[in-house]
């Protein structure tokens, strides 16, 4: 059972360095830029359904990793919900 997103980005980077794949290769089958395709990867974005599991299949990621893909980051909710309550002030 996968208890948070660092372990996905750990899956993926264990991944990454076993098949010898460059994040250009990722970006170019995700259709998006190195830059966000690199972020999304380390957790920083969010991929869609269509994204994760391209994905998924790169880095051979087991369903769970690929959902947990899709869930926005924490650090963003929790700004987020910051940005809500500092408004209602």
């Amino acid at each position: 059972m996968i208890s948070n997103r660092d372990q996905v980005t750990q899956m993926i980077l264990s991944a990454k360095v076993r098949k010898g794949l460059k994040w250009a290769d990722v970006a170019a089958a995700v259709g998006q830029s190195k830059e966000w395709t690199t972020a999304a990867c380390l957790g920083q974005m969010t991929f869609d359904k269509g994204e994760a599991e391209i994905v998924g299949e790169l880095f051979d990621l087991p369903d769970e990793a690929v959902a947990w893909l899709q869930i926005a980051p924490y650090r963003l909710l929790k700004t987020v919900s910051e940005a809500a309550s500092a408004r209602q002030k």
